[in-house]
């Protein structure tokens, strides 16, 4: 109850002190009657940094959610340090936001999987996603490529191994020596010949779980041809 004919002094009687960034509706100046209405908001210091870029916002929104929404951002495009719904108190707060980039990722072949990363660049995302790369493992863009919105990153899984195999080594051709003590046209077999054996070393490559190389790095004969 008041005595006051406006809204400033309902205010002052109700020992409610309006600050620079609050607002009141109607204005203080406005005449008031029995059963009128006064609404006062508070405005709220919200320090926001978006993406590395900080900036002081004096608000009126009393969550995290309604305070972005007034700036014209989407809460949901970001990754946020504090929850969308939490209250921002009367002495301020102070709020992380860091740009979501929905990219697809490849690994080894798989089918892409959708992810929202709030990483700078593909190597950020690859740790976001706790992906491990091995000393021969390929990525595709470069993991300093900035991440963009549909940004398909493919990791290639190279390995290679040391197999060792026994192969086959073929018979030696004939080989015919002349022989003064036999008849003209006829031939003796002294020696047959047969095939031989080898141990091969080889390095494999392979190349996410395919075989794509084979080199011989060394041999050893177990059988002589």
């Amino acid at each position: 109850g008041t005595f006051s004919g406006s809204v400033e002094g309902a205010l002052d009687a109700a020992g409610i002190t309006v600050g620079e960034h609050d607002t009141v509706a109607p204005a203080l100046d406005t005449s008031i009657s029995d059963g009128s209405q006064i609404v006062v908001q508070h405005g709220r210091l919200l320090t926001l940094t978006i993406d590395g870029q900080t900036r002081e916002i004096w608000t009126t929104a009393t969550t995290v959610d309604e305070a972005l929404a007034q700036l014209g951002q989407d809460p949901s495009a970001y990754k946020l340090s504090a929850d969308r719904s939490r209250d921002i108190p009367l002495d301020g707060l102070a709020v992380s936001a860091d740009t979501l980039h929905n990219v697809s990722v490849s690994d080894g072949g798989a089918a892409a999987a959708a992810v929202a990363s709030a990483g700078k660049n593909v190597g950020d995302l690859i740790n976001e996603q706790g992906i491990a790369l091995g000393p021969l493992d390929l990525v595709s863009p470069a993991t300093d490529t900035a991440l963009s919105e549909g940004l398909v990153v493919a990791i290639t899984r190279v390995a290679k191994t040391t197999v060792t195999e026994d192969v086959d080594v073929a018979q030696p051709a004939d080989q015919t020596v002349e022989d003064s003590s036999a008849d003209a046209g006829t031939s003796t077999v002294t020696q047959q010949g047969t095939a031989g054996k080898d141990s091969v070393t080889y390095e494999v490559t392979t190349t996410n779980g395919a075989e794509t190389a084979k080199t011989e790095v060394s041999r050893t004969t177990v059988t002589p041809a």
